[in-house]
């Protein structure tokens, strides 16, 4: 069944069941919860593998900016249980998010004393904290580490209450992490940087396949995307000020008067925080013609269109890197996280210094004005999808899989190449 708070009803077998605390937000929308189509499968698979599935995390609502993201997936299933709580938002006050945090943290110790095997989503303040309790009950856990919270947390523009909880999280969260992965049963992390910094430091460590909805089937054999009368700035993702965007615009509106003779036109993918500033930023900068804001595009063929665009710049979370390989686009991308340890700057990518509108300006400007480069990014970035991340897909099994595995004591070598 679904269990939500106030509501009671049998509960799966908790010797047979597996607990999720997740690190991020799901959406509620009239009435019903939804997540992002990657996470909602993660869960159903999950519901396969084990009798029950019992999941803990925050919701956003209506009017919430990033409820687009979250909200693409109805969470169902007979085996399902869902403990929420209200989350915090760049909107919420300082008093709510005080309670929010309360409320989370008075609900999560009994979660944890009825759950045998649990998997900790971090980085997050609950969710690390939720990681030292499950340890201190002697529970089995295992630790999905999503990224590294001291560098994403370094650009953020911070409200009032997330200046005071900020720094305590940047340099608190990951050292936390760190040394509850050491006592974890297993720690799966899908960072590059993360699977070779604790590599050998913990039992067990997986870097699982991407989670794509493109096969080696859908690689595109071009060579150049800017032969047409307008080259087209793509970006795809969370529209966030860590993200870049604003740098984007800024590093685009320098670009369009070096290359005058082009007809340049840069494109926003996605919606988040960033938006109302953006807007206001391309208003002032004149730019109404040449930007299109095109708000949240659902993963899948409508999403995959925007690549053959002819596209010169593509950036956001590593799962549009594969996507933007994979359409043969050339990328101009940041040193962050696990990017720098797969794509070679120059060869499969062009990979800027992050928070630098001039190293950014500098790498459009590299991949708009010389073809050579261009195809020879194109050409090594689908080799490594072809003879590595394609490969590593399509002999690897789903997550769910993996857990299942991990915590019934028969684990396979997880193989990396690349």
């Amino acid at each position: 069944m679904t269990y939500r708070p106030g509501e009671e009803g049998s509960r799966a077998d908790e010797g047979t069941s597996i607990a999720v605390v997740y690190n991020g937000v799901c959406a509620r929308k009239r009435g019903q919860y939804f997540h992002s189509d990657s996470f909602a499968a993660l869960l159903r698979d999950l519901g396969v593998e084990f009798n029950g599935v019992r999941y803990f995390g925050f919701y956003l609502d209506a009017g919430d900016v990033g409820l687009e993201h979250t909200g693409e997936t109805p969470l169902t299933g007979a085996n399902l249980e869902l403990q929420v709580m209200r989350g915090n938002t760049a909107r919420t006050g300082p008093w709510e998010f005080v309670r929010n945090y309360i409320v989370a943290l008075w609900r999560l110790w009994p979660f944890l004393a009825r759950s045998s095997r649990i998997v900790v989503f971090v980085p997050s303040f609950i969710s690390v904290v939720a990681a030292l309790g499950a340890v201190a009950l002697r529970k089995e856990i295992g630790l999905y580490i999503a990224g590294n919270w001291s560098e994403e947390t370094q650009h953020r523009k911070l409200t009032l209450m997330q200046r005071i909880f900020y720094p305590v999280n940047r340099y608190a969260i990951d050292p936390v992490a760190r040394w509850v992965a050491r006592r974890a049963r297993f720690v799966v992390t899908p960072g590059y940087d993360t699977y070779y910094r604790l590599r050998g430091r913990v039992r067990r460590i997986l870097l699982p396949a991407p989670l794509l909805r493109v096969t080696r089937d859908d690689v595109v054999a071009r060579l150049d995307t800017c032969l047409g009368d307008q080259i087209v700035v793509l970006f795809v993702g969370a529209l966030r000020v860590q993200k870049g965007v604003l740098d984007l615009l800024d590093a685009f509106a320098s670009l369009r008067a070096r290359v005058p003779e082009k007809r340049l036109v840069l494109k926003f993918v996605g919606s988040g925080e960033a938006e109302s500033a953006l807007r206001a930023r391309t208003a002032l900068l004149g730019l109404q013609e040449s930007v299109q804001m095109l708000g949240h595009v659902p993963n899948g063929p409508e999403l995959f269109a925007q690549y053959f665009a002819l596209p010169t710049y593509s950036e956001g979370f590593p799962r549009t890197l594969y996507e933007a390989m994979t359409f043969g686009v050339p990328i101009v991308t940041t040193a962050v996280g696990g990017i720098p340890h797969l794509l070679q700057h120059q060869r499969h990518a062009l990979v800027v210094q992050p928070g630098s509108t001039s190293a950014l300006e500098h790498g459009l400007f590299s991949v708009i004005t010389d073809s050579v480069l261009r195809s020879r990014l194109i050409v090594e970035a689908r080799r490594l999808m072809l003879d590595s991340v394609y490969p590593r897909i399509e002999r690897g099994g789903s997550l769910a899989k993996q857990i299942s595995r991990e915590f019934s004591g028969s684990p396979e070598l997880a193989e990396f190449t690349g």
